[in-house]
């Protein structure tokens, strides 16, 4: 139309959808937004053409000129239309989707969240939560606002196991002898950040080897739960925990305490003919304490061992003597095989009356020993004397802690293992 102001009508299906004057320069095309009236002027080129090109008065057919009363014209304007998508519709937190939208007959568009938009196009989105996406597309036909629901999944699943849940603890002194380990396995899904308490940051799914030791530090029995927890959660605000308990039952014992004391042995025995006549009861009771709390030591240290030394009095020649040492720490050592004492963990040796006990430390001992003897033992100082090295002493390897050698004053036999003189038979023989 030539340029001027024109009165435009615009209507749609017989409804009327905007009315108001037009002004139109030359050479120019004006744009109407009719939701609101608002109007956008444009180069027109194909004008330009016509008016360099032209004969005035004759148009060629291609650009035709439009025309109308002098009151008014009625525009025909095609509608505008759109559809927005996205695929998928349903996601979990922090996995995407491609939003996709389509507009036609649209000067203008707006995507919430995103304004503005090309009026056709596609992204890729990562919402946190359920999100709505409405497509606002504009153009002279009108306004359309397609819109398409992204559903976030914030729901965090996990789990937590331990094998075994219960577990078992032995310490003797400072030595673990047993101490069982329990594996922690866990899974999550939909995470963003997972942690072990006590632990830390660990991996979503994964598995953790855990040796426990108990928390008391004093000795007695051990009966403690260790608990773990799981924690799962993402950005979404979705989280998740979990909990798991091991049992530890055991004990922390002390070092087993070996009692270790000198075995004394009558005057003489044993004997060739007799190798196991000369071990007195209360000698007996004493190789059975000793051998009880070796054996409990073994759990302690497997690798300890008992050394037996036997020696005489300084009667009698050195040949007899050392064959009398050998038969008394071969008797020693038999007795203690026979409480269950395995004979590769005992060693002997044999030392006849060489390295006697003086006179000196005999009194010494005598005066510290806690069974303090009757006075005619006080008085035969030298008998005395002979008694305390007829003996067999034990040292604990590889302690090298030493047999006691207080001499048995109060044992109901120690008159049999006093007497200078070698005893009958048969009285050695009632207290073997």
């Amino acid at each position: 139309m030539p340029p001027g102001t024109h009165q435009v009508t615009v209507t749609r299906y017989g409804k009327e959808l905007w009315s108001g004057p037009i002004t139109v320069a030359a050479d120019q095309r004006v744009i109407v937004y009719i939701p609101n009236g608002k109007e956008k002027a444009k180069p027109w080129k194909r004008g330009s053409e016509c008016r360099t090109n032209c004969i005035p008065g004759d148009l060629p057919e291609s650009v035709p000129r439009f025309r109308a009363g002098i009151a008014s014209a009625t525009v025909a304007v095609a509608p505008v239309s759109g559809s927005v998508s996205a695929n998928p519709s349903k996601i979990d937190c922090n996995q995407a989707t491609q939003l996709a939208w389509v507009s036609k007959e649209t000067v203008e568009a707006d995507m919430s969240g995103m304004s503005p938009v090309p009026t056709s196009g596609e992204k890729t989105i990562s919402p946190r939560q359920t999100t709505t996406y409405q497509l606002t597309a504009s153009g002279p036909g009108g306004v359309v606002t397609p819109s398409t629901t992204v559903e976030v999944n914030p729901v965090v699943q996990s789990s937590l196991t331990a094998s075994p849940t219960e577990v078992s603890y032995r310490r003797i002194g400072d030595k673990v002898l047993k101490q069982d380990s329990t594996t922690l396995s866990w899974s999550t899904s939909n995470v963003d950040a997972v942690s072990l308490d006590p632990g830390g940051s660990v991996d979503p799914s994964g598995t953790k080897s855990l040796t426990l030791s108990p928390t008391q530090t004093g000795d007695g029995p051990v009966d403690e739960q260790f608990q773990y927890t799981l924690k799962a959660s993402n950005v979404c605000g979705g989280s998740d925990v979990k909990t798991v308990a091991v049992h530890m039952k055991g004990s922390v014992e002390p070092i087993p305490t070996v009692l270790l004391h000198s075995v004394f042995f009558p005057t003489a025995y044993p004997t060739k003919d007799q190798p196991n006549l000369g071990l007195v009861r209360s000698q007996q009771e004493v190789l059975s304490n000793l051998a009880s709390g070796f054996k409990q030591y073994l759990e302690y240290d497997p690798d300890a061992k008992l050394s037996l030394g036997g020696f005489t009095d300084d009667r009698g020649s050195n040949k007899y003597n050392d064959a009398l040492s050998e038969f008394r720490v071969q008797l020693v050592k038999d007795f203690l095989v026979s409480q269950g004492i395995a004979a590769e963990k005992i060693d002997t040796s044999a030392y006849g009356k060489e390295k006697p006990l003086d006179k000196a430390t005999v009194s010494d001992l005598q005066s510290r020993n806690p069974n303090q003897p009757p006075e005619k033992r006080v008085r035969d100082s030298r008998t005395t004397w002979l008694a305390y090295n007829r003996r067999v002493d034990v040292v604990l390897v590889p302690t090298n802690a030493e047999s006691e050698k207080f001499y048995p004053n109060q044992a109901s036999d120690s008159d049999i293992l006093w007497q200078r003189p070698k005893p009958r038979r048969t009285a050695v023989e009632g207290s073997n």
